[in-house]
């Protein structure tokens, strides 16, 4: 449980200092930067490991489209909102993207509760400062992402099917998002010009809100009850906003509830869904 927590912690405080600091430019460096390094380690750890066979490509298709498309979106929608409201828009989303996925298993009042208050949370947020515009395409963005993640849950659980280890998996399932980041990078660059970037902060942060919480996840979501791995992750937007208030970009408000609403509902929610295998955190970590 302690991995999980301290996988959740980084990633979510990583992700509200993108989101208060970090320019489209920026994301796009990061996370190319984020993703060749989590492959890269991944794939040494694969070569390392005796008698782990890797995923063939034909079966790696799905999985890569999925995860490119879902942290690609996450990250961008950065550079629009807080990391508190794409967090949260994330985390309130997932639990009615899994019960339509698993053909209606689970509570949907449930699931649309945690859906209702994430989108309070978001607008009261939000409403200090953010223009419409940027909520709306930062919000759209983290919807897909938040969809996206649970379609990674259900291509994990079908290549497990298939005999492969999680660490075959996350060796494999990275290679388009670096390479899609490095086409947004091409494409921001040749428009605005070479970026002024900070190598030694972009990698630090690159290894404590990708490398990181991916190795963390990998090892306490085999060690941890799926109920607890996913009560855990849901209170990724309350580490975000948490993490803003410390750095003084927000101000304590009665948000914070509305936060910790989508903490419990989410909870609650996944519970309801235990036992069916596209929401088994301890499979694969797929966020």
């Amino acid at each position: 449980m302690l991995f999980v927590l301290a996988a959740t912690v980084l990633q979510g405080s990583v992700a509200a200092l993108l989101g208060e600091s970090g320019s489209l430019g920026e994301n796009l460096w990061y996370t190319l930067v984020a993703f060749l390094l989590a492959a890269g380690l991944a794939n040494v750890r694969l070569v390392l490991t005796p008698g782990t066979r890797s995923v063939p490509l034909r079966d790696t298709v799905r999985i890569n489209l999925l995860t490119a498309l879902v942290f690609l979106c996450f990250y961008v929608s950065l550079a629009f909102v807080p990391g508190s409201v794409t967090t949260g828009v994330e985390t309130a989303l997932g639990p009615l993207a899994a019960w339509v996925l698993t053909r209606r298993k689970g509570n949907v009042w449930l699931a649309l509760a945690v859906l209702g208050a994430g989108v309070a949370f978001c607008l009261v947020r939000s409403a200090a400062g953010t223009p419409l515009t940027d909520l709306a395409i930062g919000g759209a963005l983290a919807a897909v992402a938040g969809v996206g993640a649970a379609g990674i849950a259900t291509e994990s659980v079908r290549l497990s099917g298939l005999g492969h280890t999680p660490s075959a998996i996350l060796a494999c399932r990275y290679h388009l998002t670096y390479l899609l980041a490095a086409v947004g990078v091409a494409w921001h660059w040749a428009g605005n010009g070479p970026p002024t970037l900070d190598w030694p902060h972009l990698i630090v942060l690159s290894l404590l809100g990708v490398v990181a919480p991916l190795w963390l996840l990998q090892i306490g979501l085999t060690r941890t009850s799926p109920v607890a791995a996913m009560a855990i992750l849901s209170t990724l937007p309350v580490i975000s906003y948490v993490t803003e208030v410390l750095q003084g970009s927000v101000e304590v408000s009665w948000s914070l509830l509305l936060a910790g609403a989508v903490v419990v509902l989410a909870y609650f929610a996944n519970r309801s869904a235990t036992g069916i295998r596209t929401l088994d955190p301890g499979r694969d970590p797929v966020a």
